[in-house]
């Protein structure tokens, strides 16, 4: 169990830095490049994203073969790196070429920027196809660090980075050149240099291996159907996470994109303690399940699921109904308060029915039910994609916001019954009441009624400090005590231990 506690710390503390760094920077990066600089920023970064998904799962796939062979087979390490390795920098070399070569019809027909010349956005988005291929093998080594079980050098290395970017950046944009191609030069270089980090750091830790680093079709024929299945997921998921980003761009004013992405970026931040905790128990499920453990799997899946609903539930809530105060108190920009607060809203309602399904996802992954999440987000990708046309056209980026609230409520509120059917029969209504809506309803419940009892205090210190006192009683009243994960089932843990491919 010190593994999971260990890798679980680690976890949390590399999806922390970078949500801290967020909140602290993104106004800086707001007051030097402006909204539409930063919708620009925001757009490519969507562009990566869903690019990123051509890497065929094989990311994923080199976690579970690394942890597979390690027991036992440790020698054979080695060819599999290399073998993905080469696969990873031609993959790498193709789509930086293809980014490059179509970024002006992209800036032509995707961006609608006002103010920003096409020249710019053309060649912001050449340059981020060039960081888009040199980091190109980076999911790899991440899934051989997390395949031996060194999640903490993992996340030290890409937390490290993520302060080197972010606080690098501001640098470079008060010094340097407060202009967007500026600040993603800067990313291309923390990104190569994050890239041959982790690469070394792979190779370094690896088991030692009698046989030779070369390329090896044999590899590829062993993995490719487990690839593929992942692959299809994480496509779907990745349009289904960047569609609404992509729309905004694409039907409104840019700087509309730059407002939209600030109520993500803070929205998100409810993500990271539910995929530190679902990422670090899906070894352990993984274990249980095979070996046939089923009760001891389902008290480690409902310890965990009130952990995540514990901690995320009251800060979705704060978010909720204090998203103008909060926005305008972290941005300084009353511009930025009125054009995004019910975005965030809506969207702080949509990732807290999300972040609960964090360990559900690590569930049915763990039980091999790869079929769920693939027909599910095919589904939704066909459904979604028009409706979110339609909200966006109509009502701007609270649209976008309302698709994702949808999204999820259909995947709360209908995925769980379908994986209870097939693992952990009866344990449906015990995750919906005593592990997901206790907290969520009781979140919701003591931060709404202190928003209330303030209204007519708005702008006083009190509208946000009040909310400390509720989120107290909330604490309180419904603290889990020692029935969490981290005091779960023993034993030894092999197996993948990162979770992919579901919309967070």
């Amino acid at each position: 169990m010190f593994q999971v506690r260990r890798n679980v710390l680690a976890n949390a503390a590399g999806q922390a830095i970078p949500a801290a760094l967020a909140v602290v920077l993104i106004p800086f990066y707001l007051r030097f490049l402006g909204p539409e600089g930063y919708g620009i920023v925001a757009f490519t970064a969507s562009l990566q994203a869903i690019l990123s998904t051509l890497d065929l799962g094989l990311g994923t796939t080199a976690n579970r073969e690394v942890a597979r062979l390690r027991p036992s087979e440790g020698h054979r390490i080695s060819a599999l790196i290399r073998t993905l390795e080469i696969v990873y920098v031609f993959v790498g070399f193709v789509l930086a070429s293809g980014v490059v070569l179509s970024a002006g019809f992209v800036a032509a027909h995707l961006v609608n920027a006002t103010e920003t010349p096409p020249a710019t956005v053309e060649l912001a988005i050449q340059i981020a196809g060039v960081t888009l291929g040199l980091r190109w093998p980076l999911a790899l080594y991440a899934g051989v660090l997390r395949g031996i079980e060194r999640q903490v050098v993992l996340n030290s290395v890409m937390a490290g980075a993520s302060v080197a970017r972010g606080l690098g950046a501001i640098l470079v944009l008060a010094l340097v050149s407060p202009t967007v191609t500026a600040f993603l030069w800067w990313t291309l270089a923390v990104g190569v240099a994050e890239t041959v980090v982790l690469g070394l750091s792979a190779w370094r830790l690896v088991p030692e291996s009698s046989v030779a680093r070369r390329f090896d079709p044999a590899v590829l024929r062993g993995i490719w159907r487990f690839s593929l299945q992942i692959s299809a997921i994480s496509i779907f998921a990745a349009i289904l996470k960047q569609m609404d980003k992509v729309l905004v761009a694409a039907l409104l004013p840019l700087e509309q994109l730059g407002y939209y992405s600030v109520a993500w970026s803070v929205a998100q931040a409810l993500l990271f303690p539910a995929v530190a905790i679902s990422t670090a128990i899906f070894p352990r499920l993984t274990v249980l399940l095979s070996a046939g453990k089923v009760e001891e799997a389902a008290g480690l899946f409902h310890s965990a699921s009130r952990s995540v609903s514990f901690i995320v539930a009251p800060a979705a809530a704060l978010l909720i109904f204090f998203s103008r105060d909060l926005l305008l108190l972290w941005t300084r920009s009353p511009d930025v308060a009125a054009s995004a607060h019910l975005t965030l809203t809506v969207l702080a309602s949509a990732l807290l029915l999300n972040a609960m399904m964090q360990v559900p996802n690590a569930l049915q992954l763990a039980a091999g039910l790869t079929w769920l999440p693939l027909t599910h987000n095919g589904i939704s990708v066909l459904v979604l994609t028009p409706i979110t046309y339609v909200l966006v056209s109509r009502f701007g980026i609270l649209g976008a916001g309302f698709s994702w609230a949808i999204f999820n409520g259909s995947y709360y509120f209908v995925i769980p019954h379908i994986i209870h059917r097939h693992v952990m029969r009866g344990h449906l209504a015990r995750w919906i009441g005593r592990d997901t809506m206790l907290y969520a309803l009781g979140g919701i419940a003591a931060v709404g009624t202190t928003a209330l009892l303030t209204q007519g205090v708005a702008g006083s210190p009190w509208r946000l400090i009040a909310p400390v006192f509720a989120v107290a009683a909330y604490a309180a009243v419904l603290w889990p005590g020692r029935s969490t994960f981290l005091q779960g089932p023993r034993g030894p843990v092999e197996g993948p231990s990162a979770t992919e491919g579901v919309p967070s």
